[in-house]
């Protein structure tokens, strides 16, 4: 395992490039990408109320438009497939 050297895409054979560990929000297991994401989405919910009804009154295809919103918010960094879930069950 080699760290970041700045030659981009040039690994030998079996090294792998390690700089992107950890990158994401909250990767799989991790506890306190769980809170950051939760606090993403209450945001998103407080910005947003009109959508979060529009969900809680059955229109769920509105659930894509809130999770692009905590996407935005984090850059890109949050995982969707947990804000996702996240979202449903605070507005279940």
């Amino acid at each position: 395992v080699r760290a970041h050297s700045g030659d981009e895409g040039h690994r030998a054979e079996g090294e792998v490039d390690v700089r992107r560990r950890g990158d994401s929000v909250g990767g799989a297991g991790d506890d306190r990408g769980d809170n950051v994401h939760a606090g993403l989405v209450d945001k998103v919910i407080a910005e947003n109320p009109d959508q979060a009804q529009q969900y809680r009154d059955g229109k769920v295809q509105v659930i894509g438009f809130l999770v692009g919103q905590c996407m935005q918010l984090s850059k890109g960094k949050a995982n969707p497939a947990q804000v996702n879930e996240i979202l449903r069950g605070k507005l279940s």
